[in-house]
């Protein structure tokens, strides 16, 4: 009898250790850590959904199970085996009243936000920009978005690859405005060029030798210039002057085409000079004439024409005429306007042979015009025909 009393106080024993774990268990895996989140029935364990705790309290439940086995190591085996099954029929809910048990999945883990690179996000505006500018031939404008791209240290090689494109289309401007005559807008462009930072050696070249190019030129329109208000002012000599300054720079056909156009100018100006019995205006201009020409041919004709005024001037100082009148029958009837067209005088004829003789020019010096000198000098008295 006392040894039932004995086992009957066993198992109460045992059933009185094992009454917390039969009120906070429930179904489902637990992890390492003799835990897991509740899932599913939450309100029916008093526990809240999504909410983390421990069976049998974790550690310290394990322990005292522990202790409490250790002090009853004297029950028999009996006692122990249906202590066993009586806890579990107990924590164990019927499986009637219970939905399966899902397992427990481990929380996903949320990917960290990319991030952004603010610096390149406004490269690639500018970049989107200087294209814009660079399609509608705004290429300064296009150049300084792309200098930005290099402030912001996020240049590469499509940016260099436009910076040489709109470089190159400005050397195109450039030399589109040397044609045009524009030299100050083809130097600005060319300066650009050469002072840009981020211009390369081969461009560089080309805009230093074309600006070399430009600078002869402007230097040729300018002589040019000069000449051409020289002509019209009739300043030959300066006219002249400009020209063979130009052609030491450069001989262009330019400089050729108003050469010709001032010698044919002074020949206009010399025959007007001469039949306006303007002998020393005609002088000076037959010999600027004679000096420039590179025939040889006419270069005797101007001498001959030089020799023929130069007598005239001194048959009119000699004489003390106002005027030889070249368009009149001869000197003779000039010299007999002088005398009041008195009868011949044989001692104008006299005059005009001793000088021929003096200045050993009798073969060579025309005075009379519709007459042959001879015919003057041998003639006795006025030609009545």
């Amino acid at each position: 009898m006392r040894k039932i009393l004995y086992l009957s106080m066993s198992v109460l024993f045992c059933l009185t250790l094992l009454l917390p774990s039969i009120t906070n268990a429930h179904p489902g895996n637990t992890d390492s850590n003799g835990g897991h989140t509740c899932r599913t029935n939450c309100e029916k364990w008093g526990l809240e959904y999504g909410e983390y705790h421990y069976h049998n309290e974790g550690g310290s439940s394990d322990s005292s199970s522990e202790t409490n086995s250790n002090s009853e190591s004297n029950s028999d085996s009996t006692s122990n085996s249906y202590s066993n099954n009586s806890s579990n029929s107990t924590a164990e809910p019927s499986s009637n009243n219970e939905e399966p048990t899902i397992p427990s999945q481990p929380e996903p883990e949320l990917e960290p936000e990319p991030k952004i690179d603010k610096k390149q996000v406004q490269a690639d505006e500018h970049y989107k920009n200087a294209t814009d500018y660079f399609n509608n031939d705004t290429f300064h404008d296009a150049l300084e978005e792309l200098d930005k791209i290099y402030d912001l240290d996020r240049n590469d090689s499509k940016t260099d690859e436009l910076v040489q494109k709109s470089l190159n289309a400005i050397y195109n401007l450039a030399e589109s405005n040397l044609d045009d005559e524009n030299y100050d807008e083809s130097k600005e462009l060319l300066d650009f060029i050469l002072d840009y930072q981020h211009s390369e050696t081969k461009i560089k070249e080309k805009a230093d030798e074309l600006l070399k190019k430009v600078t002869l030129n402007e230097k040729i329109a300018n002589l040019l210039s000069n000449a051409e208000v020289a002509k019209d002012k009739k300043e030959y000599e300066d006219a002249i002057s400009f020209i063979y300054e130009a052609n030491k720079l450069d001989e262009t056909d330019e400089t050729s085409t108003l050469f010709d156009i001032i010698m044919d100018d002074i020949i206009a100006e010399a025959e007007a000079a001469y039949f306006k019995n303007e002998f020393e205006q005609a002088d000076h201009l037959y010999m600027l004439l004679e000096e420039h020409t590179e025939s040889s041919e006419l270069k005797d004709d101007y001498q001959a024409i030089i020799r023929q005024i130069q007598d005239l001037q001194l048959i009119k100082e000699k004489y003390e005429l106002e005027t030889i009148d070249l368009k009149e029958d001869s000197l003779f009837n000039q010299l007999m306007n002088e005398e009041k067209d008195t009868s011949y005088n044989l001692n104008i004829v006299h005059d005009v042979k001793n000088y021929l003789a003096e200045t050993e020019q009798e073969e060579t010096v025309l005075f009379i015009f519709k007459l042959e000198k001879e015919e003057l000098l041998t003639r006795g008295q006025k030609n009545e025909n």
